[in-house]
C-alpha cells in the first residue's frame, strides 16, 4: 500500500513539473497544421484506372527475417536510453499515420510541432521514437500513375527534414 501512494505521488510530481514546463499552445504563427476543408476521401478514376495504377507496385508481404518476429526495443534506441527509460518509469514516443496525403505546409507543420517534443527540459519527457503507422505516401494526389519511389522524397522527406531524432 504504500508502495502505491509512493507512486501515486511520483506520479503527481510528474504531472506538475509537466505543467510547468508545457507551453499552453503551440508558439507557432502560421496557418493552422488540418486541412481548412473535410477531406475527400473519393478518387476521380474509375475502379479499372485505379487497378491499372498499382500494377506491379503491389508485392505480398515477405515472411519475418527473424523468428520470434519481435525486434528488443534496445536494437532502436540503445542499451543507454533503454537504461534511462527504465530509470524514469515512463516510455514516451510518437506516432502518426496517413501522413501522405495533404499539403506540404500541414505535413511541415506537423513535423515542427513534434520536433518540439524533441527538446523538452526534462530528458525522461522526450520521445524516444516516432512509429509511423503507414501509409506514408500517395501516388494519386498528384493524379500520375507513376511509380511511388519517387513520391517519398516530397511526401515524406521533405516535410519531416527537420525533425532530428535524439542523439
Amino acid at each position: 500500500m504504500a508502495k502505491r501512494r509512493a507512486s501515486a505521488a511520483k506520479n503527481l510530481q510528474h504531472a506538475a513539473r509537466m505543467r510547468q514546463h508545457q507551453p499552453r499552445r503551440v508558439p507557432i504563427h502560421t496557418n493552422p497544421p488540418f486541412l481548412h476543408e473535410p477531406a475527400n476521401f473519393g478518387s476521380p478514376r474509375t475502379r479499372q484506372q485505379l487497378t491499372q495504377s498499382q500494377a506491379g507496385q503491389i508485392i505480398l508481404i515477405p515472411s519475418p527475417k527473424r523468428l520470434p518476429s519481435v525486434i528488443d526495443l534496445s536494437e532502436v534506441v540503445g542499451a543507454q536510453y533503454v537504461q534511462e527509460i527504465t530509470e524514469s518509469g515512463q516510455l514516451v514516443f510518437q506516432s502518426a499515420g496517413d501522413s501522405g496525403f495533404g499539403g506540404t505546409w500541414d505535413l511541415e507543420l506537423v513535423a515542427q510541432v513534434m520536433a518540439m517534443d524533441l527538446h523538452r527540459p526534462n530528458p525522461a519527457d522526450q520521445p524516444a521514437f516516432f512509429f509511423h503507422l503507414g501509409d506514408i505516401i500517395y501516388n494519386h494526389q498528384y493524379n500520375f500513375p507513376e511509380s511511388k519511389a519517387n513520391m517519398y522524397q516530397p511526401q515524406f522527406y521533405v516535410p519531416y527534414e527537420h525533425y532530428l531524432p535524439r542523439r
